[in-house]
């Protein structure tokens, strides 16, 4: 799993439009701040691990998987990353 797929599927499964201010509802955060954290290359935003944890459980995915895929995309080095998204799989 990838950091974005986990993103997509939370506000997916907030509604059938796809709304992150519908998701950022479930989740308990500003819509604002949800779309800094799907900008996150720009941004450079990641989720706190409470928030992060609800994003999974919204997403219907594991919080320890998702925690990884997170990480994967928070580090630089290439190879931690991909050690990470093969934790996240």
């Amino acid at each position: 799993m990838h950091y974005d797929e986990l993103l997509s599927r939370a506000i997916a499964r907030a509604s059938c439009r796809g709304s992150i201010r519908q998701a950022a509802a479930k989740i308990g955060i500003r819509d604002t701040y949800l779309g800094q954290l799907v900008k996150w290359r720009e941004t450079g935003k990641f989720p706190s691990d409470d928030v992060l944890f609800k994003i999974a459980e919204l997403a219907g995915e594991d919080k320890i998987k998702s925690h990884f895929a997170t990480m994967a995309a928070k580090i630089e080095n290439e190879e931690i990353s991909a050690a990470y998204e093969a934790l996240a799989s």
